[in-house]
């Protein structure tokens, strides 16, 4: 819950209720520990959460195998691989 409420900038009791829509949407019958509990424990650990830079683009990815975080192009290219850049010559025939 607390990787959620970071790479989404949410406060708690926000991140809290998305995490109970999401088990209620994907018909999970758990409960969702209050937001109270999670900052309670959180602060007993010393666990230093990575900063993201808020000015780039990121791509949060949810499938069956949890929840992923990609920066600017780096799921497109997992996705789908490297492009290769496409170029075209233009051959001019003008008299001069």
């Amino acid at each position: 819950m607390s990787t959620m409420s970071s790479v989404l900038n949410l406060p708690g009791r926000q991140t809290q209720g998305l995490m109970e829509s999401l088990f209620r949407l994907m018909g999970v019958d758990l409960d969702v520990p209050d937001h109270s509990t999670v900052s309670r424990r959180l602060g007993k650990l010393s666990v230093a959460m990575p900063g993201i830079e808020r000015k780039k683009a990121r791509h949060v990815v949810v499938d069956s195998t949890g929840i992923k975080v990609y920066g600017d192009g780096v799921w497109k290219v997992r996705q789908h691989g490297v492009s290769k850049r496409r170029t075209s010559a233009l051959a001019s025939s003008r008299g001069g």
